[in-house]
């Protein structure tokens, strides 16, 4: 474990400034790439719950918004990026939705861990199951989107307003 530490400590020295120097020139499959790991590791943590994905919109926002600017994107060109990063983030939540769906309509005892966890007296059948999975889904999709929109936009024009 010890020598874990120091080798890690050894790889921060001498690369982590050329890495964070260098964050914005990634190419996009590697930043896509990271994206999709860091959304897996927490739809494991989180069981298949969805909710907690949502914490990667604001982040993916900030950093393609950072990225634009970074890379001296011509301003007219921003909604374009906008839009295909909303639509990376929501295809992405989209995908994390429909696995969590598959997995409570055909687990077993899904419908009790609900009724539990939101603390109803009636047990929830399939079609309730399948309605919260619906409209928890499709607001947890739009959602995902207009955060990321938001933090990109937010990002770009903070890094205008330091560039004045």
């Amino acid at each position: 474990m010890i020598g874990a530490f120091v080798i890690g400590l050894i790889v921060d020295l001498f690369f982590l400034k050329s890495w964070i120097r260098n964050m914005y020139r990634l190419p996009i499959w590697a930043v896509v790439a990271i994206y999709l790991f860091f959304n897996v590791c927490i739809y494991g943590m989180f069981m298949g719950f969805p909710v907690f994905n949502i914490v990667t919109a604001p982040i993916a926002g900030f950093y393609f918004g950072n990225r634009i600017r970074f890379l001296n994107i011509p301003e007219k060109d921003y909604p374009v990026h906008i839009n295909q990063i909303s639509i990376l983030t929501g295809s992405v939540m989209v995908l994390i939705c429909v696995s969590s769906g598959f997995i409570a309509l055909w687990g077993n005892g899904v419908g009790s861990e609900v009724q539990h966890m939101l603390g109803l007296k009636n047990e929830v059948t399939k079609t309730g199951l399948l309605a919260i999975i619906l409209i928890g889904g499709i607001s947890l999709i739009i959602l995902q989107i207009v955060i990321a929109r938001i933090a990109m936009i937010k990002a770009l024009k903070w890094r205008i307003s330091l560039e004045s």
